[in-house]
C-alpha cells in the first residue's frame, strides 16, 4: 500500500469516484519495479553460477598441480 500512496485518490469514499488513471499508474509502477527486481535477482543468480564454475575449475587446476 505504501507504493500506491504516491498516486493519491486511490482510496474511495462515497463523495468521490474511483481514480482509475491513478490505479493504472500504480499498477504500471508496481509491474515495473517487480520486473526490475526479477531482472536483478536473475543477474545475481547467473553471476553466482559463473563464479561457482570458475571456482570449481580453479580447484581442479590446483589439485592437478599439487599431484605433479
Amino acid at each position: 500500500m505504501f507504493i500506491l500512496s504516491d498516486y493519491g485518490g486511490l482510496i474511495t469514499d462515497n463523495a468521490s469516484p474511483f481514480n482509475h488513471d491513478g490505479a493504472y499508474d500504480a499498477y504500471q509502477h508496481v509491474a515495473s519495479v517487480t520486473g526490475a527486481i526479477v531482472s536483478l535477482v536473475t543477474e545475481i543468480d547467473n553471476n553466482l553460477s559463473k563464479m561457482e564454475k570458475e571456482d570449481m575449475a580453479y580447484k581442479k587446476t590446483v589439485e592437478v598441480a599439487a599431484h605433479d
